[in-house]
């Protein structure tokens, strides 16, 4: 004698879709050295490498600005 096999999936679509989630695009904002610098200070480790990398783009960038100036 066979067992019958169910798939509870398309058994049921409205407890497949119950539990995901529509899909939402991540939302960028752009900063200025000034706002990248106080947000990167206040949550940065000194010591995290890739912070340190990131504070001397950003003192890069500034000294492109006044260049333009």
């Amino acid at each position: 004698m066979r067992k019958k096999v169910v798939n509870f999936d398309s058994a049921n679509p409205a407890k497949r879709l119950r539990g995901k989630k529509p899909y939402s695009s991540p939302q960028l904002t752009r900063l200025t050295p000034d706002e990248a610098k106080a947000k990167l200070t206040a949550g940065a480790v000194p010591s995290d490498p890739n912070a340190k990398r990131l504070w001397e783009r950003i003192a890069q960038l500034e000294q492109r600005q006044h260049e333009k100036k």
